[in-house]
């Protein structure tokens, strides 16, 4: 978007704009993330009372 702004427009011997795109291991790592934010809130509630 920001290339966009600047009315980028490609031409020979420039960097091209690549949209990136989610893949397997990205959905992988969000969903380990979010099971250690979980434990993490848990734990935080829950150590006293052990």
């Amino acid at each position: 978007m920001a290339m966009e702004a600047r009315c980028y427009r490609g031409g020979e011997n420039r960097t091209r704009m690549k949209e990136l795109q989610h893949t397997g291991r990205d959905w992988a790592a969000y969903g380990f993330m979010l099971v250690f934010i979980l434990i993490l809130v848990y734990l935080k509630f829950t150590a006293g009372k052990l």
